[in-house]
């Protein structure tokens, strides 16, 4: 799938914070097992730091300029098809 198939940004870069026993944070339930998502760690930050700081803003401005295709955990998602 490809970037120009997607037809709205993903939502959960607005509505998700999944955050790990050892306190990292995600906007992604599907990183869940790689973990390779992480916007920011509550041992070091608040979760209002994290939700408002430049890790969750540039991936929201990647996905509303169409873009997210571009990035490596997005780019590849399955759980926000373009029929959605």
């Amino acid at each position: 799938m490809d970037d120009s198939q997607w037809q709205m940004p993903c939502p959960a870069p607005w509505r998700k914070m999944y955050v790990y026993a050892d306190g990292r944070v995600s906007p992604c339930c599907e990183d869940a097992a790689l973990r390779q998502l992480i916007l920011g760690d509550t041992n070091v930050q608040s979760l209002r730091q994290i939700y408002h700081g430049p890790g969750y803003a540039a991936l929201r401005q990647q996905h509303l300029h169409d873009r997210r295709g571009e990035h490596r955990i997005c780019g590849g998602c399955r759980v926000n098809p373009p029929w959605i």
